[in-house]
């Protein structure tokens, strides 16, 4: 993956879930599976929509808050490979 910043729209969201947000992170490769980590706890898989843009579906989160989300290829779990980080911040209605 490319070197340059993480950009992710929404950033506020309901923490009920059934919602998805897109990421920005150039240099995707569509043959590749994509995770959002949300604060290293839960995991949002993701789509890529094309080279730029991956959408990731939330799962609820039962607690509310900024939370801080690490954007990374599913093999990047176990080869440690570097995450790019980012913020949601995750209301109650």
């Amino acid at each position: 993956m490319c070197e340059i910043p993480l950009n992710i729209f929404p950033n506020i969201v309901n923490m009920l879930g059934q919602m998805t947000v897109d990421v920005n992170a150039m240099c995707l490769d569509p043959s590749v599976t994509y995770v959002l980590m949300i604060e290293q706890r839960e995991t949002a898989p993701c789509e890529v929509l094309n080279p730029a843009v991956a959408r990731c579906r939330l799962p609820k989160i039962l607690d509310w808050g900024t939370k801080t989300v690490y954007f990374q290829p599913l093999s990047g779990l176990a080869n440690d490979e570097k995450a790019y980080i980012g913020y949601i911040y995750f209301g109650n209605s």
